[in-house]
């Protein structure tokens, strides 16, 4: 789940972009009387509301099927945990989107975060199993944290002290990355628009 929220993020926006760029529509969406924060939330909601219904779908799919036991879920704890989650994946995204429209090129960036976190992140085996000086990198990752968590939201017993290392962590990226990844945007924006480059690819 934590993965699909990372591809969402990263893929949401740089796709939407890059669409416009090639069918030479994305001037025209950026002249509409709606202002940028209210165009990026809508782009972001949309794409993780879709995200939310897939994940739906794998967990009913999981349940009925595959007979994977959700009583011993915390509704409300994975659900925060997801939410902050998004946020700071959000900021990975705009941050790409950010860089297609600067530098006409994402999918570099893109391919290389995301070997990054799966490497590091503890998605396919522990992060114990990385040498001392990467485990402490590691632990601060945004995907660490919320693949840590979601796991511990399926746990019987868990509590909100047993998540507040990975809610804090998330918290901490998303109030320091978002912001900065949104003045990136803007730059990135107003340089495609004063060198006459933003509908190019």
């Amino acid at each position: 789940i934590p993965i699909m929220l990372l591809n969402t993020a990263m893929g949401a926006m740089v796709a939407d972009i890059r669409m416009g760029q090639v069918t030479g529509t994305l001037e025209a969406v950026l002249t509409l009387p709606v202002s940028l924060p209210k165009l990026l939330t809508a782009t972001a909601l949309s794409s993780f509301a879709f995200a939310g219904a897939r994940i739906l779908l794998f967990i009913t799919i999981g349940t009925l099927i595959f007979g994977f036991d959700l009583s011993q879920l915390h509704p409300l704890k994975a659900l925060t945990l997801l939410a902050v989650t998004a946020l700071a994946f959000s900021g990975i995204g705009l941050t790409l989107a950010a860089a297609t429209l600067a530098f006409k090129q994402n999918s570099s960036f893109q391919k290389l975060i995301t070997i990054g976190f799966l490497l590091l992140g503890g998605v396919f085996f522990p992060i114990e199993l990385l040498p001392l000086p990467i485990q402490a990198f590691s632990h601060y990752l945004p995907i660490t944290c919320a693949t840590s968590g979601l796991r511990l939201a399926l746990q019987e017993g868990c509590t909100w002290n047993d998540l507040r290392f990975m809610l804090c962590a998330l918290g901490v990226f998303s109030t320091f990355v978002l912001p900065a990844s949104i003045v990136f945007f803007i730059w990135a924006l107003n340089k495609a628009r004063r060198t006459g480059s933003l509908g190019q690819f």
